[in-house]
């Protein structure tokens, strides 16, 4: 089997449990008796992606075929198992099923969000119930971040951070431990944070709306921040504090290149409200810059200028308002804005992200993003976000 019909075998067995085909992953995997083993773009086997279908005879189909309920993502030390997409996902028949076949209720202790952590944010009590019944421990906990900046979270911290209040007072009741941040931890996070709002302010104006978040499994919290009247009303300007509380690469080489933040702009229309965010299609840029800039914190990578990424493989569009479908990270037009260095010493880097469509990136894969950029320059289209804008590579 060549190497590109092995994809295409992957991305379609991937695709089968995706829609609830069991017909066709069964005769896929009698076909192709190694893609029972088989792990996707990122890194999730076959049973992590069943965990988050509603569909319980693909779960028994591959448990059958001898995969492990506790098995993890590909090289994460033992973190990520298919518990914790059923979760996410609020598939409270799949936990149990799950439960019911020997899944770690405790999966990730210590070193990552447990089950219920991941419960408490999403705000199921029902899971978190569940999970409990089952034997999870009520104060596991894990750590945000590293050194001076390091941050712990647990269930009741984790419910209230997403404004889940009932579900805070819940755990509380069942003896949950009350854990509070470390009061010199949240001052030096903060502290830079300013500085970097503050050399933000000087090219685009006030920040009005902070929206913050923790992602389970990232090093960091990331924040996204909005300034609604950028260059006297020309457009809306988002922008991530957070991603810089850890560097992406320790390494003395990449002393210059270790911390980024990134930006996107909107057009000054764009819905930003609380309630507008319930919208995929207004909400798709603040989710992707959120999830742009945890990338090199949940999966040991790095983000730099000139780096794209696709939503998917192939890649799909970000929301049905729009076909733009990947994001290419770039170095901000604004002169002074690309880095300034905090009083911690730490070199913050600015990148500016626009999203474009998957022939663009094939244009840039090919001729390079300065090429791909001077292209859309010369077409008029700006940094600004245009969701129905023109397609130069087509």
């Amino acid at each position: 089997m060549s190497d590109l019909s092995w994809i295409q075998v992957k991305r379609d067995i991937f695709d089968a449990i995706s829609k609830g085909d069991l017909e066709t992953l069964i005769n896929m995997v009698e076909r192709y008796p190694k893609v029972i083993t088989a792990y996707n773009v990122s890194s999730y086997s076959l049973l992590h992606v069943a965990a988050e279908q509603n569909n319980k005879d693909i779960l028994e189909f591959l448990y059958r075929k001898g995969l492990d309920v506790n098995i993890t993502r590909k090289n994460d030390g033992g973190c990520v198992t298919p518990i914790h997409g059923a979760v996410n996902k609020n598939l409270i028949e799949n936990v149990i099923w799950l439960l019911n076949h020997g899944a770690n209720v405790d999966t990730g202790l210590r070193i990552h969000a447990t089950p219920l952590i991941g419960a408490a944010f999403n705000g199921s009590e029902e899971m978190v119930k569940v999970l409990l019944k089952a034997g999870a421990t009520i104060d596991a906990f894990y750590y945000v971040g590293e050194g001076k900046t390091k941050t712990k979270i647990n269930a009741i911290v984790a419910a209230e951070m997403e404004g889940h209040s009932e579900l805070a007072r819940y755990l509380r009741e069942h003896d949950a431990i009350e854990d509070t941040l470390d009061e010199d931890t949240e001052s030096i996070i903060e502290s830079q944070h300013d500085e970097i709002l503050c050399h933000l302010e000087k090219y685009f104006g006030k920040v009005t709306n902070t929206l913050s978040e923790i992602v389970p499994g990232s090093k960091v919290a990331v924040s996204v921040n909005i300034i609604p009247n950028s260059s006297d009303n020309k457009f809306i300007t988002i922008a991530t504090t957070g991603m810089s509380d850890c560097p992406m690469d320790d390494s003395v080489e990449a002393f210059e290149e270790n911390f980024a933040e990134l930006i996107i702009k909107l057009p000054i229309s764009w819905p930003i409200s609380k309630n507008d965010m319930n919208d995929m299609n207004n909400y798709w840029p603040l989710g992707w810059i959120r999830k742009t800039a945890h990338i090199p914190h949940l999966y040991n990578g790095w983000i730099g200028k000139d780096i794209i990424f696709p939503n998917g493989d192939p890649a799909q569009p970000f929301a049905s308002n729009t076909k733009l479908s990947c994001i290419m990270v770039c170095k901000p037009k604004e002169s002074g804005l690309d880095s300034f260095v905090s009083t911690k010493g730490n070199i913050i880097n600015f990148y500016t992200i626009i999203p474009i469509y998957e022939e663009e990136r094939n244009i840039a894969l090919e001729k390079g993003c300065e090429y791909l950029i001077r292209k859309l320059s010369k077409r008029g289209i700006v940094d600004v976000l245009d969701a129905t804008r023109e397609n130069v590579g087509l």
